[in-house]
């Protein structure tokens, strides 16, 4: 036994291989701790099996129990009694000629490169024998009758999906137990991988095809093929595909039937007009698209946190705290709470808010896709300014921020990653309020499919506006808050994406508009808490996606209608720092929970404590506006009020 020993180049003296193994002994090659790499010398032979007269046949195991194992050439054999055991959990790797022996595999054994001659493959329980485009079992202007080679199916897998399509021609060919074939397809050609056997199949077992690769597309809505014509083997034949009995070409999806009677495969597509009329593969695209279309939503509501935040004060609290110092009330059971954080929002301030969503997305003429999306938004405000003599105050806010998202569907998977840079401007009067943002941001994708990775680089921007109204009841302890907020988003792919199938994918812009009317019900605490209840529905327009696969206009998507529903909480601590966070569930096109949380922090100098001054007049008449405020009982007597240095009469 060789343990973890590397061959490479070795000087032979002469000899025909690096090792020779003579009739009548044996050797093991043992990756047992580390990889084990076996290069041939000169003659690019790295091991040549002898069989002796006397002694008879010789055998070579390689055994990858703790580690790969790599042969770099030839593997060759003065005679089919020669034995060679592929062994071994962790798979071998063999990119020479094999010439000629019998294989035991029961591995994974990856041909990579060079001819089997004559060689019988014994492919027990658990062994598999993968052929890439490079490696050869069979080639007519390569192999002669004594060349051919002999596969016994001994509850094992083979397979030829590397691109092209073959007829293996084989000496002998035996079932048993129940054994695994994947194979290539070329509907245009009406051609596929199949068996011409020189002597009749033996063996009672059973051959799965458990996977076909289309490699093109056919002319028409049904194609049949025939697998085989022997006997034993188109009967003991069954298709057993990974999409149940679904077959993916590059572009399109088909039902499969196989018929054991003759032997024959017939394809038909799909004629459904829609999704599943594809392959999954090229709508990777379009779920990209919306993707960072709900990254976009995202977006917007979280820049309109300080309007949402602001709006759960009462008015009474918002007319108080413009006067920043002092407010007078003449009801000792005043139930006016006081709110540090419209004090907070009246001066500038930075604010971070990260948001993460766990959801499954019905899209319309598409996939079901398992959505998560994560993301923040860091920014800053101005100073509350107030705007005329109406009554009008105003606030700016400009924010960056990451976007990431990752969606899975039907065997894809697109992980998306991009930055933002957007701007806020807030309006107040009263108990109305309105806001307008707009942001540009830019993310690429790696889209993954079935058939491997590219890559999509895709600009974002968008404009959203929301507005709304208090009402106010048991003197602002309660608040209803109907709103309203709609968006456009523009979405364009800057390069069309190549699949490695060969499909390519022609990406227009996508446009979208979301309509979403609203209502929160408010509680303000006198413990300082504010928790709330919200509902939104969500309405998209013009939300459809416009892709071409290989110059064909596949259905267009869109995210169906949905509500969400939730509830939130903020609380200020101290003077400065004001926490929130909030949880809101979505059913109907997108099914699934979002969270929401962050602190805002007040900049610039601290007010003086506010002041409350009781047993007033039914009104005060604010030096700065001299408008009258907080008009409540009738006179109870006249009091002389000094409020910020000045005498209210």
């Amino acid at each position: 036994i060789m343990e973890d020993v590397n061959l490479g180049n070795i000087a032979t003296g002469g000899k025909e291989a690096s090792v020779v193994v003579k009739g009548g002994n044996s050797l093991e090659f043992k990756a047992a701790n580390n990889d084990v790499s076996i290069k041939g010398s000169d003659n690019k032979t790295g091991i040549f099996l002898q069989k002796d007269d006397t002694l008879g046949a010789s055998t070579v195991t390689l055994n990858a129990e703790g580690g790969t194992i790599e042969i770099g050439d030839d593997i060759k054999s003065s005679s089919v009694d020669n034995i060679i055991n592929f062994n071994g959990a962790k798979g071998i790797n063999f990119s020479g000629t094999f010439d000629p022996a019998t294989a035991n595999v029961n591995t994974v054994l990856n041909r990579i490169g060079g001819y089997d001659e004559a060689i019988t493959y014994n492919i027990n329980l658990g062994g598999t024998v993968n052929y890439s485009k490079d490696s050869i079992l069979y080639d007519p202007t390569h192999h002669t009758a004594a060349m051919m080679n002999t596969i016994n199916f001994n509850g094992g897998t083979l397979n030829t999906m590397n691109g092209t399509v073959t007829d293996f021609n084989l000496a002998n060919m035996s079932l048993s137990g129940t054994s695994n074939f994947y194979a290539d397809v070329d509907l245009a050609n009406r051609t596929m991988d199949k068996f011409t056997v020189a002597n009749p199949v033996t063996g009672t077992g059973t051959l799965n095809v458990a996977g076909l690769n289309l490699i093109s597309d056919s002319t028409t809505n049904k194609t049949t093929i025939n697998f085989t014509t022997d006997p034993v083997l188109k009967a003991s034949t069954s298709y057993t595909g990974p999409q149940g009995l679904t077959a993916l070409s590059p572009l399109y999806r088909y039902n499969v039937d196989y018929d054991n009677s003759n032997g024959n495969f017939n394809f038909t597509k799909y004629g459904t007009g829609g999704y599943t009329d594809y392959n999954p593969a090229v709508y990777s695209s379009s779920v990209a698209a919306q993707g960072i279309f709900l990254s976009q939503l995202n977006n917007y509501d979280t820049a309109f946190g300080n309007l949402d935040h602001t709006m759960l004060m009462t008015q009474e609290q918002r007319q108080a705290l413009r006067l920043r110092n002092s407010y007078a009330s003449n009801d000792e059971s005043d139930p006016m709470v006081y709110s540090p954080l419209y004090t907070q929002n009246q001066t500038r301030g930075l604010w971070f808010r990260p948001y993460t969503s766990f959801e499954k997305v019905k899209l319309e003429n598409g996939p079901d896709v398992n959505n998560i999306s994560y993301g923040m938004l860091v920014g800053g405000d101005t100073d509350m300014i107030q705007i005329g003599k109406n009554g009008w105050e105003g606030q700016i806010s400009i924010y960056t921020g990451y976007n990431g998202s990752h969606q899975t569907f039907d065997g894809n998977g697109i992980y998306q990653n991009g930055g933002i840079l957007g701007t806020t401007a807030a309006l107040y009067k009263g108990n109305f309020f309105t806001a307008l943002t707009a942001n540009v941001g830019m993310s690429a994708s790696d889209i993954k499919t079935i058939y491997g990775s590219t890559d999509m680089t895709t600009i974002s921007t968008g404009i959203a506006s929301k507005t709304g109204y208090n009402w106010e009841l048991c003197h602002g302890k309660l608040i209803l808050q109907p709103s309203w907020t709609m968006s456009y988003t523009f979405v364009g792919p800057l390069n069309n994406s190549t699949l490695n199938n060969g499909v390519r994918l022609e990406n227009s812009p996508l446009h979208a508009i979301q309509l979403a009317p609203g209502l929160k019900i408010i509680g303000n605490l006198k413990n300082g808490w504010q928790p709330y209840l919200g509902v939104n529905m969500r309405w998209n327009i013009l939300d459809k996606t416009n892709v071409k696969a290989n110059f064909e206009n596949i259905p267009e998507t869109s995210v169906k209608p949905y509500i969400e529903y939730g509830l939130g909480v903020q609380k200020t601590i101290g003077d400065r720092f004001t926490g929130f966070g909030q949880a809101m569930f979505r059913s109907g096109g997108r099914n699934g929970v979002a969270f929401t949380f962050g602190f805002r922090w007040a900049l610039g100098k601290e007010p003086a404590p506010v002041k409350k001054i009781s047993n007033t007049r039914n009104y005060v008449t604010a030096p700065s506006t001299g408008n009258r405020q907080f008009d409540r009982k009738p006179e109870v007597r006249k009091t002389d009020v000094v409020l910020n240095s000045h005498r209210l009469e």
